[in-house]
């Protein structure tokens, strides 16, 4: 198929990407097949406090709108639109951080020094006694044996044994 037979065309940055009807994916400039993942890899733009206080000088001072004041600092506008919904809904907000969203963490600090000590002291403890060991010093904690198995294996490079006769 030639480049005249796209069927989508999918947009990075200011670089152009063609798919044909067969799954291959063709940048502007030449007609060797690209890969799907750089199709699909989002590029993120993380402002600085100063780019945020040159955007709202020029939005209030000025009195720019958010995409005029966007486009001459060389900002993203949806970004500087998102600011300005922010700043109505709450103004002391514009300059505050995120909170990380996801999963929390299920192990603590404190979790993974008690288990750095007990292995130390037990070094060929199965996984099922690390386990028991910590929910039984740790009430309410709902560790999984997956859990610590994981844990250790990454931040220990222990090689525990997964299972034990009990099972």
């Amino acid at each position: 198929m030639t480049r005249g037979d796209t069927t989508s065309t999918l947009k990075m940055g200011m670089q152009f990407f063609y798919e044909d009807r067969q799954g291959h994916v063709f940048d502007e400039r030449s007609s060797e097949d690209v890969y799907m993942e750089q199709c699909n890899k989002c590029c993120y733009t993380v402002y600085s406090d100063d780019d945020k206080s040159r955007f709202f000088h020029l939005f209030f001072s000025k009195c720019l709108n958010a995409s005029a004041a966007a486009r001459q600092l060389d900002l993203h506008v949806r970004a500087a639109q998102k600011w300005i919904k922010r700043y109505y809904e709450d103004p002391e907000s514009i300059f505050e951080k995120k909170r990380k969203s996801g999963r929390r963490r299920i192990l603590g600090e404190d979790h993974k020094q008690f288990l750095l000590n007990y292995i130390d002291e037990n070094p060929s403890a199965l996984v099922i006694e690390v386990t028991e060991s910590l929910t039984q010093n740790f009430a309410g904690l709902n560790a999984s044996h997956s859990t610590i198995y994981s844990f250790m294996t990454t931040e220990r490079n222990h090689l525990l044994s997964r299972y034990s006769s009990s099972l």
